[in-house]
């Protein structure tokens, strides 16, 4: 017997497929050029850390590097129940900070590649 999905199960399918693209699309347009370095602090055991451990693996993916081999990634993991951050400190002296505790590894991506087009720009 064929098991029937409810619409809400239809949508989310939808949903999870689109958010999938996205992400795949901004991904592609990852470059760390203006990047100097990168520091990913959490605490692995608490909650709200998937989007930025997911964050961290796909910039430090070999093809993503080659677009800065100079850039330098460092986990900062820790049992301190900090709240999961992203440092990144720009070529130009610039820095961000991601408080990634309520975001999506998509929100996280996106407002990356946005301060990394602009600090191209400055340079």
């Amino acid at each position: 017997m064929a098991r029937v999905s409810t619409i809400a199960e239809v949508i989310s399918k939808v949903v999870d497929i689109s958010v999938g693209r996205a992400l795949a699309h901004n991904l592609k347009a990852v470059n760390l050029s203006s990047v100097k370095s990168i520091k990913f602090t959490f605490n692995p055991f608490t909650e709200d850390v998937e989007s930025i451990r997911d964050v961290m693996f796909q910039l430090s993916v070999p093809k993503r590097r080659l677009s800065n081999p100079g850039c330098k990634m460092k986990p900062d993991v820790r049992s301190n129940r900090c709240d999961p951050e992203m440092f990144v400190t720009f070529e130009n002296g610039q820095k961000a900070v991601f408080k990634t505790k309520a975001l999506t590894t998509l929100d996280v991506i996106l407002e990356f590649n946005k301060l990394c087009r602009l600090n191209e720009q400055r340079q």
